[in-house]
């Protein structure tokens, strides 16, 4: 009885096709419309009756085309089932079924489509805001500098590339900051570090040159493609750069807040792991200074070796 039912309600592909809440339309192999519903013409400021045995580029050259490229991807073996396109400003989802007559050959497509541009907009603005807060991440809030997350991505970068075959590295630390800290204050402390790291940004040269807050006190820069000499002109500019800001520390030199850079160069190809140079770097930095602050130093292996 069932059955009967269905055979009796669908007295022509129009009767199903009229059936669907969505755009609905069945299409020729030769790419003429044979039905098409109420809402599939609405959408193209038609008729039923006008459309039916149309092309379809008659009404959108777009949606013409499309369908020619889903035909022909049929013929060619491609089986497509659901489609994205855009059409008078509106995105639709489309779901593709192929109609075969009796000798197996593709006679129509028959296409369901639906409204998505609420969903395709949200998704759009999702992964525009994703960017924004994938940068907001890399960024350390008091400085407004790379962070370690950057530094973690950059390092990996960096040793994936082929450009460069060396780098210099800049690991700078403050001079008694935890003693600044103390005798100015948290506030101006945070005003202290979010001056010196802009004044450090300033001294990049170009996009490649890469600086990072590491922690309280520290930073590091990394500078692909630079000489040893160069590293070292970057390190006292760096170095006195900090020095001309004037930055009154009781406990300083000259009664000045300074900076200490240690310089390591060498070829990318023999970068340890983030952690490990900065370990190095920071056990003789540590060492050098008990010789003396407001200076730059080389690293060598051999970290009882000191060159200002």
């Amino acid at each position: 009885m069932p059955k009967q039912r269905i055979e009796t309600f669908y007295q022509t592909p129009q009767d199903m096709i009229d059936l669907f809440p969505i755009p609905a339309v069945m299409i020729h192999h030769c790419h003429t419309i044979l039905y098409a519903n109420k809402r599939f013409a609405d959408l193209h400021g038609s008729t039923i009756e006008q459309m039916q045995g149309r092309h379809l580029s008659s009404f959108s050259e777009s949606a013409g085309q499309a369908v020619k490229a889903y035909f022909a991807a049929y013929q060619n073996g491609e089986q497509l089932t659901s489609q994205e396109v855009y059409v008078y400003g509106i995105y639709f989802q489309i779901l593709i079924f192929p109609i075969y007559n009796k000798n197996n050959q593709l006679e129509a497509l028959f296409f369901l489509q639906w409204n998505i541009s609420r969903t395709k907009r949200l998704q759009q603005m999702f992964n525009q805001n994703n960017k924004r807060y994938k940068a907001q991440l890399q960024l350390d809030q008091l400085t407004g500098l790379a962070n370690d997350y950057a530094l973690q991505e950059y390092f990996s970068t960096l040793k994936k590339q082929v450009i460069y075959s060396e780098v210099a590295i800049l690991l700078i630390d403050i001079d008694r900051f935890s003693e600044f800290n103390k005798e100015h204050g948290f506030i101006k402390s945070n005003a202290t570090l979010h001056n010196i790291a802009q004044t450090l940004k300033q001294e990049l040269r170009d996009e490649k040159d890469f600086l990072a807050k590491l922690n309280s006190d520290r930073f590091i820069a990394l500078f692909p493609a630079v000489s040893h000499f160069t590293a070292l002109t970057i390190a006292e500019r760096f170095r006195n750069s900090i020095y001309q800001l004037d930055l009154r520390h009781e406990a300083g030199i000259h009664h000045h807040l300074t900076i200490s850079i240690i310089i390591y160069s060498l070829p990318i190809s023999q970068l340890p792991t983030i952690n490990q140079f900065i370990n190095r770097l920071s056990d003789q930095l540590r060492l050098n200074k008990k010789h003396g602050r407001n200076h730059c130093t080389i690293y060598f292996e051999n970290p009882e070796s000191i060159h200002n």
